[in-house]
């Protein structure tokens, strides 16, 4: 069953919980990006592996979970998940290019629709 928001959770945002989300999913901030950072921000929020620590750690199942992912067969939410995990870098400098999205098996049926 797809996970529903509650109001509550809808009419409240929290920075540091939203930026635990992220890790979560994707992997932690590297320390090059956080760098960049505002240092007082970045050193509220992350610790030296560039995670969030946060009170009540996220035990979420994975992306290619039918949690995130419902109403599709396993092997769909797995391409279609190694998809996001390749073009959603937390780095913009670790982002593939147009181009090489194209390749991503994800997009390859697609492909074959429009022809050569």
């Amino acid at each position: 069953m797809p996970y529903v928001f509650s109001a509550e959770e809808l009419c409240h945002y929290e920075l540091r919980e939203h930026l635990a989300e992220i890790v979560d999913v994707f992997g932690p901030f590297p320390n090059d990006l956080l760098e960049k950072g505002d240092p007082e921000i970045v050193k509220s929020m992350f610790n030296e592996k560039g995670r969030v620590d946060i009170e009540d750690p996220l035990e979420r199942p994975p992306l290619e979970s039918d949690m995130f992912l419902p109403d599709l067969d396993p092997e769909t939410r797995e391409v279609f998940a190694s998809f996001l995990r390749f073009i959603m870098k937390i780095n913009p400098a670790d982002r593939p290019t147009p181009e090489d999205m194209v390749e991503h098996p994800w997009l390859t049926p697609k492909r074959a629709l429009k022809g050569p």
